[in-house]
C-alpha cells in the first residue's frame, strides 16, 4: 500500500515536470517570434523637416529583394503617391510606378530624397515601405509593409531659381528670404568636378538675391548639379565652410575639421559631394539651415528643380572623419573647377506601423512537448 506522503510527492514531481515543459515551449516560441522578418521604415533625423531639406529613409527588408516605397498625404492620390512625384500615383502589380530601394547588405535598404521638387505644402505625410508592389488600398495583399510619418514644416530659409529653364550660357538668378535675418548666406552649386561658391548680403526685408552669370552657366558641366543657400541662423557663423581643398566644420570657438576634400586626391565629385555636404548640415555640430535645389544640366540647358533619374543608395549613412571618393579621380592635368566668391555687391527662400511577425514555424514542438507534459500528468 502507498503511504498518501508518497502520492503527494509523486504529484508534486508531475506538476514541477509540467512547468517545465511549459516554459520551454513558451521560450522556443518566443524565440521564434523574434527571429528576423518583414519590414522597417525609420526618417533619419528629426522627424520635422523644413522643405526645401532632404529626407532620408532607410530599414530592413527580409521579406524581399526589393522595398516599393509611396506616400500618403494631403491631397496626394488615395492609392498612393510616388515618392519622387508625389501626384502620381502608384499602382498594384506595377513596379516602375514605385519609388524602389534595393536590399543592400544584410537585408538594409535606403532611400533619400530632396524635397525641394516635389511641389507640397508643409503637413504630416505617411510613408510606406512594402516588401511588394502595392499600393494603399491593396496592402492586405502584401507579404509585409511598415510605415513612419514626416513633418514638412514651413521653411525658415527659402530658395528659387528663376527663370527655372534656362539655355546654357545664359544668366539666371537665385533669391529667397530668411526667417531670423542673419547678415549673409551662402550659395553653393556642386557638379561632377564643378564647384561654385559665394557669400552675398542678406537685405532689411530679410531677402537676398545672386545672379548666375553667363560666364558660370555656361560652365556648369553636363550632368546632375546641386545648388545650395545655406543660413548660418542668428550667429552669422558658418559652421560648414571651404578653406583650401577641404570643407570644413566650424565650431563657435573657431576650430575646424576637415569634413571632406572636394578638389584632388581623394575628393567627392557630384552626388557625393553634395551628400557629404547635406550631412555635414544635418550633424548635430551644426545649426546651420540649408535648401537645396538639383539642376539637371544638358548640353543646350540649365532645369531646375528636375532629377536625373532618382539615385538610390544602400551604403551606410555618411561619417566623419573617414572618406572615400566613389568617383574615379580626374585625369591627370584635369581638376575640380573651383569658382569662390568671398562677397557680392548687394542687389535689389517615425510613428511606425504594425508590420507582419515571423511564422511561428517552430511552435508545434511547444505543443508536442506540453501535449507530452500532460500525458505524463494524466498517469498514475
Amino acid at each position: 500500500m502507498v503511504s498518501s506522503g508518497t502520492c503527494r510527492l509523486a504529484g508534486t514531481a508531475r506538476i514541477r515536470i509540467l512547468i517545465l515543459v511549459s516554459i520551454t515551449a513558451v521560450l522556443l516560441v518566443s524565440m521564434v517570434s523574434a527571429a528576423p522578418g518583414g519590414i522597417t521604415i525609420y526618417a533619419q533625423g528629426e522627424q520635422g523637416y523644413p522643405v526645401g531639406e532632404e529626407l532620408v529613409f532607410s530599414g530592413y527588408n527580409y521579406d524581399s529583394n526589393a522595398t516599393y516605397l509611396f506616400m500618403i498625404g494631403p491631397n496626394l492620390p488615395p492609392e498612393g503617391g510616388k515618392l519622387t512625384s508625389p501626384f502620381e500615383r502608384v499602382v498594384s502589380g506595377d513596379p516602375g510606378s514605385f519609388d524602389i530601394a534595393p536590399a543592400g547588405a544584410e537585408h538594409q535598404w535606403e532611400l533619400s530624397l530632396l524635397s525641394a521638387p516635389l511641389g507640397i505644402a508643409p503637413g504630416a505625410y505617411w510613408i510606406y515601405a512594402v516588401s511588394d508592389p502595392v499600393n494603399h488600398e491593396d496592402l492586405a495583399s502584401a507579404g509585409s509593409y511598415n510605415t513612419t510619418i514626416v513633418m514638412l514644416k514651413e521653411p525658415t530659409l527659402t530658395a528659387e531659381v528663376v527663370p527655372s529653364i534656362v539655355r546654357r550660357g545664359d544668366h539666371f538668378t537665385v533669391s529667397g528670404q530668411v526667417k531670423e535675418y542673419p547678415d549673409m548666406v551662402q550659395v553653393w552649386i556642386i557638379g561632377p568636378y564643378f564647384l561654385y561658391n559665394a557669400i552675398i548680403p542678406v537685405l532689411s526685408d530679410k531677402t537676398y538675391s545672386l545672379k548666375i552669370d553667363t560666364n558660370i552657366s555656361e560652365i556648369l558641366p553636363e550632368g546632375q548639379s546641386y545648388l545650395f543657400v545655406q543660413d548660418p541662423r542668428g550667429g552669422n557663423i558658418f559652421n560648414i565652410a571651404i578653406n583650401g581643398d577641404w570643407v570644413q566644420k566650424v565650431t563657435p570657438e573657431g576650430t575646424t575639421m576637415n569634413l571632406f576634400k572636394f578638389q584632388g586626391a581623394g575628393s567627392l565629385q557630384g552626388r557625393d559631394a553634395a551628400e557629404a555636404l547635406m550631412a555635414a548640415f544635418r550633424d548635430a555640430g551644426s545649426d546651420d539651415v540649408y535648401t537645396v535645389i538639383p539642376l539637371a544640366v544638358n548640353r543646350s540647358q540649365i532645369t531646375a528643380y528636375e532629377l536625373i533619374g532618382t539615385p538610390v543608395s544602400t551604403v551606410p549613412a555618411f561619417t566623419y572623419p573617414s572618406v572615400t571618393a566613389t568617383t574615379p579621380a580626374p585625369a591627370i592635368g584635369t581638376d575640380t573647377q573651383v569658382l569662390a566668391v568671398t562677397s557680392i555687391p548687394e542687389s535689389a527662400q517615425p510613428i511606425p506601423a504594425n508590420t507582419q511577425p515571423a511564422p511561428l514555424q517552430y511552435a508545434h514542438i511547444g505543443a508536442i512537448l506540453l501535449a507530452g507534459g500532460m500525458a505524463l500528468w494524466s498517469r498514475r
